[in-house]
């Protein structure tokens, strides 16, 4: 674990980790989870309560995310949020990329 991304101090350590097939992967600033007036535990417990039921398309769950974090009051600070899916690779897209000289 290192500092929050883009604050531009400190190290990074990077991690392989295997995860299945269809994963959800969530990606957010603290303006989603965090205000003046609430707890940062309270915010990332509704926060797990909005992914609990992924939604087919991730653009809807990023809809679905955003507006429920965001009922009480408007936000207070920036909100960054990006999902992504983890999928099965047949390895022909990495060597697809490494053909044409690029890293995969």
């Amino acid at each position: 674990m290192g500092p929050p991304l883009g604050i531009g101090t400190g190290r990074y350590e990077s991690v392989d980790l295997e995860l299945p097939e269809r994963s959800l992967l969530a990606f957010f600033t603290d303006g989603l989870v965090e205000t003046r007036h609430g707890d940062i535990d309270a915010g990332l417990d509704r926060l797990l309560a909005a992914l609990h039921r992924p939604s087919a398309s991730l653009e809807d769950l990023c809809a679905r995310v955003i507006a429920r974090m965001t009922t009480d009051a408007p936000p207070e600070d920036d909100i960054a949020l990006l999902m992504a899916r983890t999928r099965a690779d047949d390895g022909s897209r990495a060597a697809d990329a490494e053909h044409r000289g690029l890293s995969a």
